[in-house]
């Protein structure tokens, strides 16, 4: 029975260390942790550990940190680290923020090029693995895509030979005639595919293999340029930075989680 009580305790203390951890997300001047008679100068991507000692911060800089419940906080001004830590919630975040934190942690904290350096790991509805297409890897394809009219990308790891494999897409309002069908023998297939499109209108996109039933599908809403920057003004809103490319990183991120394919993809290629 002690043995067993002895275990839990270890395994508590182990989770609660784990949580007791947030990572240096962006800087603008000069931080410090003075902690156990050691002032350390900060740096993006340091990992501060346990509650004790100051975050000290230099008149006119900021620091803004991620912790391990995904949440992140600008601080201007010095305080302690246990009051630090009260301002964020103990419960892991799981709303797009949350997602787009736990992505920029697991950045941070795992070698690079691992699984979970893979933003679409973390969207909303994301499609990874098209689902019924065995041999097809797709991007992040949520169930309804919202088009604003820019180059539009479905991006696609095709194992099947040359010919199988269809991208098809046909509009739902009249003329529900108007379908197009391309063979995905690339890695990319860029929608609209040359076709005149109106907002307003919707399509409904498929994968076929062998030209049968779709092994997936989804439909596209051609969003009108209105709606577009209400949601970008909505999205902006939750953005934590000012640095402008990570800004910008982070409202692409945003973009993609909500559907917004186009517009994330313009925007991370603009934003490398």
């Amino acid at each position: 029975m002690k043995t067993l009580l002895l275990f839990f305790c270890l395994v508590c203390g182990c989770c609660a260390g784990a949580q007791d951890s947030m990572l240096v997300y962006h800087l603008k001047g000069n931080a410090y942790l003075n902690a156990g008679n050691k002032r350390q100068q900060l740096k993006i991507g340091n990992k501060i550990a346990g509650r004790t000692g100051r975050l000290e911060i230099e008149k006119g800089s900021s620091v803004t940190l991620v912790s391990s419940s995904y949440e992140a906080k600008e601080f201007i001004k010095s305080s302690a680290m246990n009051d630090v830590w009260k301002s964020f919630s103990a419960v892991k975040k799981t709303d797009v923020t949350g997602k787009y934190f736990s992505y920029v942690w697991d950045q941070f904290t795992h070698k690079h090029g691992s699984p979970e350096a893979d933003r679409r790991k973390y969207m909303s509805n994301a499609g990874g693995v098209a689902r019924g297409c065995p041999g097809v890897e797709a991007a992040h394809l949520p169930d309804t895509i919202f088009y604003t009219g820019k180059t539009l990308r479905f991006i696609f790891e095709n194992k099947l030979p040359p010919g199988r494999l269809h991208f098809s897409a046909q509009r739902k309002n009249p003329p529900a005639a108007s379908v197009w069908r391309i063979a995905v023998d690339s890695s990319a297939i860029v929608f609209p595919e040359q076709q005149q499109l109106k907002t307003g209108t919707v399509w409904i996109w498929s994968l076929q293999i062998d030209k049968q039933q779709p092994c997936q599908e989804g439909v596209i809403v051609y969003v009108t340029p209105e709606k577009y920057l209400l949601r970008e003004k909505e999205l902006k809103q939750k953005v934590m930075v000012t640095d402008p490319r990570e800004a910008a990183n982070m409202l692409a991120f945003l973009l993609e989680a909500s559907g917004y394919l186009d517009a994330a993809q313009e925007m991370y290629r603009n934003n490398p």
